[in-house]
């Protein structure tokens, strides 16, 4: 039995720094989720390409990891803030910036819940990071709702428990069917979908909702 299928979901999906910093240093000239930018990143400058033309703001990425997507959007315009409680995470997101000859506004090693939130963020975006929080996902989801200034983008992707692989998982926050969307009522909809993907660093199935919205 190899190694990956021994490992359990805690070891395979990560929901505390320490076991994340673990995991971001087996290799430290390599890039755990590679280093381009997710679908989720591209998307979002599209549709505030839509939106806005080539007008910049500035854009948080709440738990960044390595950096990938805080470098795209900094590569095109905005003001990042990038934010990660590993810093192991945040130093590679440094170097990826310097490779890309960019740099961040802001970089935060704290816990997401410990951000301090103002209108300032015209991009709020959060690739697989708040369901991290177990519990208190929504309470900080809302948070970020009533902080954003009018017409700022959210771009939220999560887990759902559309699939069982994460059963039992009380760290871990998954979506009902629906239910991202369901908290973005009255919000702009941009975007909504919900998938279940085979995810090759866990080597299991996992299922996502995502989410771009504005606010009105």
């Amino acid at each position: 039995m190899t190694e990956s299928n021994t490992e359990t979901t805690e070891e395979k999906v990560p929901a505390d720094r320490e076991r994340w910093n673990r995991k971001f240093a087996e290799h430290p000239d390599e890039w755990f989720f590679g280093r381009e930018p997710s679908e989720m990143a591209r998307l979002t400058l599209q549709y505030w390409r839509q939106i806005h033309g080539e007008e910049r703001g500035n854009a948080l990425d709440l738990g960044c990891g390595e950096g990938r997507d805080a470098v795209y959007f900094a590569r095109h315009g905005f003001s990042v803030t990038a934010v990660d409680g590993s810093e192991i995470a945040l130093g590679k997101a440094r170097r990826l910036a310097d490779e890309a000859s960019v740099s961040f506004a802001q970089v935060l090693h704290c816990d997401a819940r410990e951000v301090p939130l103002d209108a300032r963020y015209d991009i709020v975006h959060a690739h697989n990071s708040l369901q991290f929080l177990g519990a208190e996902c929504v309470d900080l989801l809302h948070r970020l709702q009533q902080t954003s200034p009018l017409g700022g983008l959210h771009a939220i992707s999560a887990f759902t428990n559309e699939t069982e692989s994460l059963a039992g998982r009380g760290d871990l926050y998954r979506f009902d069917r629906n239910e991202l969307k369901f908290h973005y009522r009255g919000w702009r909809l941009l975007f909504y979908g919900e998938e279940i993907l085979w995810r090759e660093p866990a080597n299991m199935y996992l299922s996502f909702a995502r989410i771009i919205a504005q606010k009105p």
